[in-house]
């Protein structure tokens, strides 16, 4: 960015890549300019000019002094450790290596020229954004507990092979990240992450963003759901609050139709909010009753549940890449479908069933049963051909007793007894 107006010429270069980068550019004159943020002054000779600039770098020149510099304001992000490989878990082992000559000093003086280098270091459980670390390894002595070798031909290079599980003495829980810091023998000089910060790098996690328990269920069964935002594309990682904008699938197992939708986009009202684990942040769950949290009557089936999470404000929501997966599938718009592995359909019609019989039918008025269902009827339903719920009625005493359909219209109907067993659908036809 270039300003030129009559009283001041400001220039401003900047790095917003990721990686280190030549930016080129042109002052408005030669002579002298200054550096805003280090206060120091220079001679320009041409306009035309270069620098190199770290990953969110950058710097703002005038031609008239207006500060005498601001230490420490700017500060470029340089990672100093890398690992190999980049890409793993608690049982890999690893290779750490530490570039002195990236590190904050934190202010010291440094570890460029260190004799020794130590890596004091520990693990994060569960919490991807936590930065309390565990199993610490290190006495911040001279004991060889944590210290590196300098990397062959180097003289600020620093390297440590170590298998997380075995380096920090993993038992139990789950281990997210590693967090460490650099010293030198006498616990002196440092060197740190960013603004003197402790660096951290994260593991490769085992887990899914989505699990529901039991595994086995159906509409009628209570479940929980379990959305971990450390998955899948990582959206609303950190966010405040999370919500499940969903429905259920009714007219098929591969349907995509929502119906019964709770939820209000966009709005942070507590409808469909779910709440997050006490033991690690990136954990949200909704526990709930199908059948009774989309108000579903007896003679729905469900097939699968639709669903989307969400930020408060419905401006980011979660999701993972477009494909099939153990729960059921993720469509290319991002839309979350569960199927029910247990369904509640029906099991037969009358000349499937045996030893159970619905007569006369066709009929003019009253209908009879004769016979044993599996299981206790509850409650008995007819439906016309466009899925119109015609007749209903609860059953009682887990008796079927003979029902009067005379009001029905001449056609063709459904009716569905359902029993503690599941449901049973009969073709009717009424003169």
């Amino acid at each position: 960015i270039v300003i030129d107006s009559d009283g001041l010429d400001v220039v401003i270069i900047g790095n917003f890549g990721l990686q280190s980068e030549s930016i080129s550019y042109d002052f408005t004159e030669t002579g002298d300019w200054f550096d805003y943020f280090g206060g120091d002054s220079f001679d320009v000779s041409s306009v035309a000019a270069s620098a190199n600039l770290e990953p969110g770098h950058f710097k703002i020149f005038t031609n008239n002094r207006i500060s005498e510099g601001f230490e420490n304001v700017v500060e470029a992000y340089q990672n100093p450790i890398t690992v190999s490989p980049t890409e793993f878990d608690s049982e890999t082992e690893i290779v750490i290596t530490f570039d002195a000559t990236k590190a904050n000093p934190d202010g010291t003086d440094g570890l460029v020229g260190a004799t020794k280098v130590y890596m004091h270091a520990g693990v994060v459980y569960d919490d991807l954004s936590s930065t309390a670390i565990e199993n610490i390894v290190g006495n911040l002595t001279d004991d060889g507990v944590g210290e590196m070798s300098l990397v062959s031909g180097e003289t600020d290079k620093w390297e440590i092979t170590l298998t997380p599980e075995d380096y920090f003495n993993i038992t139990s829980g789950e281990a997210v990240r590693l967090g460490m810091y650099f010293r030198d023998a006498d616990n002196t000089n440092l060197g740190k992450g960013f603004r003197g910060n402790l660096i951290f790098v994260n593991m490769t996690l085992d887990g899914e963003m989505i699990t529901i328990t039991p595994a086995s269920f159906d509409q009628d069964t209570e479940i929980t759901i379990t959305y971990d935002t450390r998955f899948g594309d990582r959206n609303l990682e950190g966010a405040g609050k999370v919500y499940m904008h969903s429905g259920v699938i009714t007219d098929s197992e591969t349907g995509t139709d929502w119906q019964n939708v709770i939820g209000n986009w966009g709005q942070d009202d507590g409808v469909g909010a779910l709440t997050r684990s006490s033991t690690n942040s990136s954990k949200w769950t909704k526990t709930f009753v199908p059948s009774v949290y989309y108000n579903l009557n007896e003679f729905t089936t469900a097939y699968r549940l639709a669903l989307v999470f969400r930020n408060a404000d419905g401006s980011k929501k979660g999701a993972d890449s477009p494909g099939i997966y153990s729960w059921g599938q993720i469509a290319s718009n991002g839309d979350i479908f569960i199927n029910f592995p247990e369904i509640k359909i029906v099991q037969g019609l009358d000349d499937e069933l045996q030893g159970f019989s619905v007569f006369p039918n066709p009929s003019e008025g009253m209908i009879y049963f004769s016979g044993e269902l599996p299981g206790n009827p509850k409650a008995l339903g007819i439906r016309d051909l466009n899925g119109n719920l015609v007749y209903s009625r609860e059953i009682i005493n887990k008796e079927l007793k003979p029902i009067d359909i005379s009001v029905l219209p001449s056609g063709v109907y459904l009716m569905k007894i359902l029993t503690d067993q599941g449901g049973y659908t009969f073709k009717l036809m009424v003169r």
